[in-house]
């Protein structure tokens, strides 16, 4: 539950984006979406404005922010697996500092080699006040949000679009990028479906120094990460289940008794039974009514599991209450702006509920990347890869595969635009 907002200190400036007023305008802003209004934290640098809206995390034991009196750092996204890896490079915390500064001082030393065995997400601020410089730090794969804003001399960063808003920043849609998120699902490469704003690429480092100059450097890891290593399939599900354990072992000094979303889905599956692999203590839950599928066969699991299952009846279900559904997806829109799924816009705030503080939850996601059953080849496809084609005619392929969800109110020349940005997309992922 963490909103951060970064923006220069010129002198051409108005007095109305001190940060004091700024952050006054942001909890406006955002003041009708918490129960409780966020807790605020100001840092500044001789160039840099820097607020952090916030609210605490049941069951988390760790700080978010760190400050020393020679250094600070906060974490919008924690890097959970930060100091199980240190430990692996034999990097201990300096005297004095915790997990985040000693994470802030390597990676500004030596970010690559980190950046390659951290885990998505996290993204890490800091600042050694000596210096009079700030960084920034996103991870490898970029799945934690932020977002940028440039024009002219102006700009700003921030992980939630609506933040914006409190520096006077209009967003301006564009429709050719809101096209390719109608037809994908989400935003190709570094659109965000707004004008002037920019997704920050992965494993990217920003530098402000004390003359307000902007330096970025990219640290390439997806790359890594992606190279065909020749392991049969037997190897890879066996890596799967150790990199799984690995990374709970790591995570589980952080945490005390945390939930646990228990489906019919494998993913969830493995999450709960790695748990229960390392002997850790978790409550685990289940959505739904009691003849939905996923609770029938959760209640199976784990009652061969030997483990208490909780239920939440209500959960993801749509207001019947047309005023309420036009509230709930206006609120999700504040929060979202159009990023994450948009589906759950109309249960995101059901029944008058707001975001409260956050608690510690563990969820299987993302199994679906790469299962290819789902969107099967037709033997048309498979005939043309089978004789072998070129660069172009695969690209076509790719391209005319994602335009077959093209919904109907697209206009044709935005549809062409979309397409074009897909192939822009295949390029680079080349």
């Amino acid at each position: 539950m963490k909103t951060f907002l970064l923006w220069p200190r010129l002198a051409s400036l108005r007095r109305e984006f001190e940060p004091e007023r700024v952050a006054a305008r942001l909890q406006k802003i955002f003041g009708e979406l918490f129960s409780t209004p966020p807790d605020v934290i100001i840092r500044q640098t001789s160039t840099v404005n820097l607020i952090l809206l916030h609210l605490p995390v049941s069951g988390w034991t760790p700080p978010f922010f760190e400050e020393t009196e020679e250094a600070w750092a906060m974490a919008v996204d924690y890097p959970v697996d930060a100091a199980a890896v240190m430990e692996s490079y034999a990097i201990k915390p300096r005297e004095g500092q915790g997990t985040l500064l000693t994470l802030a001082h390597e990676l500004e030393a030596n970010p690559r080699a980190l950046l390659r065995e951290l885990s998505p997400p996290f993204s890490l601020i800091w600042s050694r006040k000596g210096s009079d410089e700030l960084f920034l730090q996103n991870d490898g794969l970029g799945q934690s949000q932020l977002f940028e804003y440039r024009r002219g001399e102006s700009w700003a960063l921030t992980n939630r679009l609506s933040a914006l808003k409190a520096l006077d920043v209009r967003l301006e849609p564009d429709a050719a990028e809101w096209a390719a998120r109608m037809i994908l699902g989400w935003f190709p490469m570094q659109t965000t479906g707004f004008k002037r704003i920019k997704y920050v690429e992965p494993a990217t480092q920003l530098r402000v120094d004390a003359s307000g100059n902007i330096t970025k450097t990219v640290k390439d890891v997806l790359g890594e990460w992606l190279t065909h290593t020749g392991l049969s399939l037997d190897d890879c599900l066996e890596l799967a289940r150790t990199s799984l354990l690995k990374h709970l072992k790591a995570v589980a000094p952080l945490w005390l008794n945390p939930t646990v979303g228990l489906t019919g889905g494998y993913d969830s599956r493995a999450v709960v039974a790695s748990l229960r692999k390392l002997n850790l203590t978790f409550r685990a839950f289940v959505k739904g009514s009691t003849e939905s599928n996923d609770v029938r066969i959760a209640s199976q699991l784990a009652g061969i599991a030997g483990i208490t299952l909780g239920r939440k009846s209500e959960a993801e279900m749509p207001a019947v209450d047309a005023q309420d559904l036009k509230r709930s997806i206006h609120l999700s829109l504040l929060w979202q702006a159009g990023f994450l799924d948009t589906e759950k816009y109309k249960s995101d705030f059901p029944s008058g509920q707001r975001l409260k503080a956050g608690v510690v939850r563990l969820m299987g996601q993302h199994g679906e990347i790469g299962r290819r059953y789902y969107h099967p080849l037709s033997e048309q496809e498979l005939d043309i890869l089978d004789s072998g084609i070129n660069a172009a005619q695969l690209e076509n392929i790719f391209a005319a595969r994602l335009m077959i969800r093209t919904p109907s109110f697209i206009r044709k020349n935005l549809s062409e635009q979309a397409r074009d940005l897909f192939i822009q997309a295949f390029r680079q992922a080349d």
